[in-house]
């Protein structure tokens, strides 16, 4: 069995399998440190801005349909009011497409509205089919206007729906003072159906909004046992090499402060994270004779402890997982000029993940305490950095070490 292979079975025994792509992140991690928040907003925006899309195209595809059906019946007035909002449905689409979804949600129910109201005015009033619209109007403002806007849409579609019967009972009824039996009979049915449909609406809403929250949660206990299972290698790591214990994971905490200062966030934040725990994994793969040796490593040594890297990429390339946190176990070794190890990659070229943490790691190495030497004095590793800034370490995340975390680490 090789590493690969074994780490492969220790992961599918705990049974988490590979994770899926998700927007979702634990709040906290087992030490507390601040992960980031786990939020509906982004997940919400996206589901909001292809549902609006879709609801466009529908309303846009609809529009002419029922434009070229009034053509036939030669009813001119709904020709001109639906070719209206059918020509505006390709600039709110534009709209959307700018991050303006919100108003052009608002726009095309305003503009739904209005043209089934115009057409029934113009119209039979409410025993024109066009009525069928006021509910449908209702369903779609609170899918794109939110739950909170719900009521307001629905009095809105209610005071047209009486405005539409005044409006009829003047023109069409010498003005008389009560309404007819029929007319009654017409206004209380859609007013009963549209209420009925934004009760359906907001019960529907209710129900989705409580999975999703219970698939959040169900997705950060998922994470929570991915990042459990990623600190118990690294302590196996560690118990193999005593000189070097805690050292996962305070490196973990001081990359997560350098990225949020980089402002790094999200899923890229939580791979920071776990690549850091798995920086030194590939470690498992050196003979004991050479991670442990008291004393300087000969050159063949050497370029053993080099391979470390490579042993890490092959143990973690073929978990799907971990996939995205490869470029810290893989590129941390990487210089700014180039001179660094596995690949010899030079400035941008280095992930900035591998960027990031190559300066925690030098910093933690230099200010802890090891077996052949004492920590360096604060001063003495600032120094270090500063000196090797655009060397070995991208100056610009030296920069930010500096001011941001190193004063408090």
């Amino acid at each position: 069995m090789t590493i690969s292979d074994a780490f492969n079975h220790l992961v599918q025994a705990t049974g988490l399998g590979s994770a899926e792509d998700t927007a979702i992140s634990l709040r906290r991690s087992r030490h507390g440190a601040p992960l980031p928040a786990v939020s509906t907003e982004r997940y919400q925006r996206i589901q909001f801005e292809r549902t609006l899309t879709l609801a466009l195209w529908i309303a846009m595809g609809t529009s002419i349909c029922l434009l070229l059906i009034n053509v036939v019946f030669l009813h001119w007035p709904s020709v001109i009011s639906l070719a209206l909002l059918s020509a505006l449905c390709p600039l709110l689409l534009e709209l959307t497409s700018r991050g303006q979804g919100r108003l052009a949600g608002v726009a095309l129910v305003g503009l739904i509205l209005g043209v089934a109201a115009y057409n029934l005015v113009m119209g039979r009033g409410l025993g024109d089919p066009g009525v069928v619209a006021f509910p449908i109007i209702v369903v779609l403002g609170g899918m794109l206007l939110g739950k909170r806007s719900l009521p307001w849409v629905t009095l809105t579609v209610l005071a047209t729906l009486a405005t539409i019967t005044w409006l009829g009972l003047g023109a069409t009824a010498q003005h008389q003072s009560a309404l007819r039996p029929r007319e009654l009979h017409d206004l209380i049915t859609v007013s009963v159906l549209t209420v009925a449909a934004a009760l359906v609406v907001l019960v529907s809403m209710d129900n989705t909004e409580r999975n999703i929250r219970r698939i959040l949660r169900s997705k950060a206990k998922v994470r929570a046992a991915y990042e459990d299972t990623l600190e118990a290698w690294a302590r196996a790591l560690e118990y193999r090499d005593r000189e070097t214990e805690g050292h996962s994971r305070r490196v973990t905490e001081l990359s997560d402060r350098l990225a949020r200062a980089a402002g790094i966030d999200g899923e890229e934040l939580v791979s920071i994270r776990w690549g850091s725990l798995l920086h030194d994994v590939g470690k498992l793969a050196i003979p004991d004779a050479v991670l442990l040796k008291p004393g300087p490593l000969d050159e063949t040594e050497r370029a053993l402890m080099e391979l470390h890297p490579v042993y890490a990429h092959e143990m973690l390339s073929r978990i799907r997982f971990l996939q995205p946190v490869m470029a810290i176990p893989y590129h941390h070794h990487e210089h700014w000029d180039g001179t660094g190890y596995p690949e010899g990659l030079a400035g941008e070229e280095i992930p900035l993940a591998a960027r990031i943490f190559t300066v925690v790691d030098q910093w933690e190495a230099l200010t802890s305490d090891r077996p052949y030497r004492a920590a360096w004095p604060r001063e003495r590793a600032i120094a270090y950095l500063k000196e090797n800034a655009g060397t070995i370490f991208d100056p610009v995340m030296v920069e930010l070490f500096l001011r941001h975390v190193a004063p408090y680490a």
